[in-house]
């Protein structure tokens, strides 16, 4: 539990550097990122062992971020494998991730040629080395699954919503992230490049889920790694939405608050019943 939470921690702190960057210093909007990584809504994944992998997952993309606008992209190479994971979601990232050193290490600096090698080498050994696929579970598909994932990095409560609000939620959220890319053109052209490949990262690893698990993406299990392409975009549309980042840190823990509340409860009464137990057996 603490672990992770320290994991969501530092890739809120590695976002809101991220943006302090690109918008030139900080701002109380930029609360809304740790809003996003640690509301209430990911409750129950804070005691879900494995969920450590989906932590690093997201210290991975937050570290890559970081690294490309910090012009530091050795170690946005040590973040990117990080982010390389077992399973669809963590798969889907390597290519776009190798495209940012590829294109760095053409034009600048040979010596980053060596990331894109070993991005794809870890890669290749982790496919090599997991289980068997349980194959493509759930409907409705692959567009209404991303759709599904997308939209649930807001919190479980969009889960308990019907069909037609998870398409308009992940619309709605895929639309800012298209936006977002279409404002990388402010900056220069090598951190535009790089965001980029960032950026088609996510949406790859969104996709390869929605394809995967279709409604199922609306799993609580994966508010944690649907909810950092929600802090991504903020990143870059900061810069002009300032202080309403402000009112969506409170928007998001307030609908997440009802949830909170109910995982709360049901924790306390499954400790008590365990306390009894242990005291009947005694």
């Amino acid at each position: 539990m603490f672990l992770f939470a320290v994991l969501m921690g530092l890739a809120s702190g590695l976002l809101v550097d991220v943006a302090r960057r690109l918008r030139g210093h900080l701002s109380l909007g930029d609360l809304v990122i740790p809003a996003i990584l640690l509301h209430w809504g990911h409750a129950c994944n804070f005691l879900m062992g494995y969920q450590l992998a989906f932590g690093l997952f997201v210290l991975g993309f937050a570290g890559v971020g970081g690294g490309i606008v910090a012009g530091r992209l050795h170690l946005a190479g040590l973040f990117a494998l990080v982010a390389v994971q077992p399973g669809g979601f963590g798969l889907a990232v390597t290519v776009p991730f190798a495209c940012v050193f590829l294109a760095a290490g053409i034009r600048t600096r040979p010596s980053l040629l060596v990331w894109p090698i070993a991005i794809l080498a870890y890669s290749g050994w982790v496919a090599m080395t997991m289980p068997p696929s349980t194959g493509v579970i759930g409907k409705p598909g692959l567009f209404a699954g991303t759709a599904c994932y997308l939209s649930i990095g807001v919190g479980p409560v969009v889960a308990q919503l019907g069909l037609t609000a998870w398409l308009l939620i992940g619309a709605a959220i895929a639309c800012a992230g298209v936006v977002a890319m279409f404002c990388l053109r402010y900056w220069n052209r090598r951190i535009a490049i790089g965001l980029l490949c960032w950026f088609v990262a996510f949406g790859a690893s969104a996709l390869a889920v929605g394809y995967g698990r279709g409604e199922w993406a609306l799993g609580y299990r994966f508010v944690t790694v649907s909810a950092i392409g929600l802090a991504m975009v903020w990143c870059v549309l900061g810069r002009w939405l300032g202080g309403f980042g402000i009112v969506l840190a409170i928007a998001i823990f307030g609908v997440n608050t009802r949830h909170a509340l109910w995982y709360g409860k049901l924790c306390r009464n499954q400790i008590r019943q365990f306390e009894e137990d242990v005291k009947q057996s005694n």
